[in-house]
């Protein structure tokens, strides 16, 4: 009886409701005239039909608008687009008119804890949950090889056009006295108790311009980047700096020494390339006396691409170098004077060059001497490994005033060679050596 009262009333209402609104509630109420149909409740809601995906896609001929709940899968209010069912809530088929608030929770495909943060302060952090960078990349990352069999690529830049390049730019302001814009390489220690840079790489402004240095730090030891100091840099004109920060030339070490090397049996070579206006040299300066220099200019002319060689092999190795600096001027100099006594010949104080290579060499000598009487006369040498050259003794008259003594000879030296100036003196009286100079010259 009360559903064919329901019924009636029903067909009652649909049939004086053509044309107007309609208002359903458990009270009366008089609907929104925009609404062709209002429902009013305060206990209870509005239900579409449920069902799954596959009983929502079978339905047959959909009207665009057409919507129902999907109650597994991606489970949610869906609708038809006149093409496909979609959620309601698809990020990706509509614009945002307003902020998308994440209220410092995860950007997850699954909803969990982990992909992209983004804190309250504006901090992004991928893979962190708590980034104290405004980009903060932390990750296991994945192997890649060939550096170790556990190395980790965390970032990966890959432009995929042939005609373009791919780069990254790091944008710091100009300053004249600090790096502009650097890369750190860092480290954990062993326990990850804390982190400390490991080297820098460094973009440097040399002027209120546009010149540009890039330096290359390294960590000496100490947290942070107090370890941090500069020890390669090459200047906007490619001066490339070892240990300086101003190199002069295209490649300058300074507080070190340079070394080449090879593997055990091989010979590194160097090679001196001069052109057709220069001349190639090899040179060798006294870090006492910055004046003193000594050039080996090469036996010929060099033209384009012509390469010092000793041995004619058009390479200029160790061998080479080896021979070529036995042919620098050696020089042996004191002043301190010396009283000759004995009437045997003996080492003149200073005059002694030892460990010589073999070939031949050009002696010179040159001393200040005086006797002090007419009874008493002198006589210089050159010895050869404690063996006097006869060819080489000077005598020295008796009486003499200060003067000069003077002895150049060509010798013969083996290898390992030593070379002394022995003095002697006869008489009553004594003779007297005052400042002296042995030089020797290698010519072959």
């Amino acid at each position: 009886m009360k559903n064919n009262i329901l019924i009636t009333l029903l067909i009652a209402m649909s049939g004086s409701a053509i044309g107007q609104n309609v208002g359903i509630g458990s009270t009366s109420f008089t609907p929104s005239a925009s609404a062709l149909l209002e429902l009013k409740s305060t206990s209870s809601g509005f239900l579409v039909p449920r069902m799954t995906q596959a009983q929502m896609n079978a339905i047959s001929s959909p009207t665009e608008g057409l919507m129902v709940y999907q109650t597994n899968g991606s489970r949610g209010f869906k609708y038809y687009n006149g093409t496909a069912w979609v959620g309601q809530d698809n990020l990706g088929d509509h614009t945002a008119t307003d902020n998308i608030r994440l209220n410092d929770k995860w950007l997850s495909n699954d909803g969990g804890n982990e992909g992209i943060k983004l804190t309250n302060d504006g901090k992004v952090g991928f893979g962190n949950a708590d980034p104290a960078y405004p980009f903060d990349l932390s990750s296991v990352g994945v192997n890649a090889g060939p550096i170790t069999t556990t190395d980790n690529v965390l970032a990966r830049f890959d432009q995929s056009s042939v005609a373009k390049s791919g780069g990254i730019q790091i944008s710091g302001t100009r300053n004249e006295t600090f790096v502009s814009s650097f890369i750190d390489l860092m480290n954990y220690s062993t326990d990850i108790s804390e982190e400390y840079i490991v080297s820098r790489i460094g973009g440097f402004n040399e002027d209120n311009g546009q010149k540009g240095a890039l330096v290359l730090y390294t960590n000496g030891g100490g947290n942070g980047n107090s370890g941090l100091t500069e020890k390669v840099r090459i200047t906007s004109a490619g001066n490339m700096g070892v240990g300086t920060s101003s190199p002069t030339e295209k490649l300058e070490v300074s507080g070190g020494n340079l070394r080449l090397s090879k593997a055990t049996g091989v010979v590194p070579k160097l090679q001196f390339q001069g052109n057709a206006n220069g001349v190639t040299s090899l040179r060798a300066g006294n870090q006492a006396n910055n004046n003193i220099e000594y050039i080996l200019p090469t036996a010929q002319a060099p033209g384009p691409g012509h390469v010092l060689s000793n041995d004619g092999t058009g390479q200029l190795d160790w061998t080479d170098i080896h021979t070529l600096l036995q042919m620098l001027p050696k020089v042996v100099d004191a002043t301190l004077p010396v009283l000759v006594t004995s009437s045997t010949y003996n080492d003149l104080n200073g005059m002694v060059l030892t460990n010589l290579a073999a070939g031949n060499y050009v002696v010179q000598f040159n001393a200040d001497v005086e006797t002090t009487n007419a009874n008493t006369t002198g006589q210089f040498a050159v010895a050869l490994n404690g063996v006097v050259l006869p060819q080489t003794e000077r005598n020295i008259s008796p009486g003499s005033e200060a003067g000069v003594v003077s002895v150049m000879t060509l010798v013969t030296v083996t290898a390992g060679g030593t070379l002394r100036i022995q003095t002697k003196k006869f008489g009553s009286g004594n003779m007297n050596v005052g400042g002296r100079t042995m030089m020797i010259i290698r010519v072959g």
